[in-house]
């Protein structure tokens, strides 16, 4: 009786060492997928809730009619020479603040100068800026908020 337990454990150890599990190989693009879901969902499906090491990213738009910005803007309009040039404004700008005009170009400051002014000598804004200018940081120079005694 012992002898047959004996073999009989010794057959039942070698059918497990041929039973082991199956790994399933995944096709390298179906990998690529599942290592990108799982950056962005983790394991369990769940999204991932940002860590304290997130980086803040920079804005995709700037606001340069805004009151902060505008008035640094008109100061270097007045340091650069008449009739103004946008890349003499935009050399200007970045000595004052680089890291703030850094994402400001030649041709956004092109399409702020008055064409008719410059043909006839004058250096001056458009219409269009001075009124985003008057409006300041609302949007399209409408508030977006309702007064409290409005019934």
């Amino acid at each position: 009786m012992t002898i047959d337990l004996i073999t009989s454990i010794r057959n039942f150890s070698m059918t497990m060492k041929l039973c082991r599990p199956i790994q399933v190989q995944i096709s390298p693009s179906c990998r690529t997928h599942v290592d990108n879901c799982e950056k962005t969902r983790g394991r369990a499906g769940n999204l991932r809730v940002k860590s304290e090491k997130t980086t803040q990213r920079q804005s995709c738009q700037t606001n340069w009619q805004s009151p902060f910005l505008w008035s640094q803007i008109e100061l270097v309009a007045v340091k650069a020479r008449k009739p103004w040039h946008p890349c003499e404004i935009l050399k200007e700008a970045r000595k004052i603040d680089c890291v703030v005009f850094a994402s400001l170009t030649e041709q956004v400051i092109g399409r702020w100068i008055d064409p008719e002014g410059k043909h006839r000598g004058l250096s001056r804004w458009t219409d269009a800026v001075l009124e985003r200018v008057c409006s300041g940081n609302s949007l399209d120079g409408q508030t977006t908020r309702r007064g409290i005694l409005v019934c």
